[in-house]
């Protein structure tokens, strides 16, 4: 799960069931709102009432937001074969991180996933 090791390079912990519960709220305000940034908002809010202190709350849904940012650059670093990429990213979706991929390097492959 991306939040555990967004948790473990913070140094702060909450329990498995209680990050998976923030997430799954996360992702429902995520699907119902007009954008998703709203279930990030509740997130960090939930997370902070969750007992993490605020500024690691925020950063904890700031560097999940970067991480797409970062897998973009493993793909130029690493030039893998095939990248699997999930529908429902933070920033973008998978369909514009795929056009990304495919215009800087075309001999990679793509395989988009989804849980919808």
């Amino acid at each position: 799960m991306r939040w555990g090791a967004v948790f473990d390079a913070l140094e702060a912990s909450l329990p498995f069931v209680t990050a998976l519960r923030l997430f799954m709220i996360g992702a429902f305000f995520n699907q119902t709102l007009p954008s998703s940034v709203g279930g990030d908002g509740v997130r960090m809010y939930m997370a902070h009432r969750a007992g993490l202190k605020l500024g690691a709350a925020i950063n904890s849904v700031v560097l999940e937001r970067a991480a797409v940012v970062a897998a973009l650059v493993l793909v130029e670093d690493l030039k893998p074969d095939v990248v699997l990429i999930d529908f429902d990213m933070p920033l973008m979706n998978g369909l514009e991180a795929i056009e990304l991929i495919r215009d800087q390097f075309p001999a990679v492959r793509t395989v988009l996933v989804s849980i919808h």
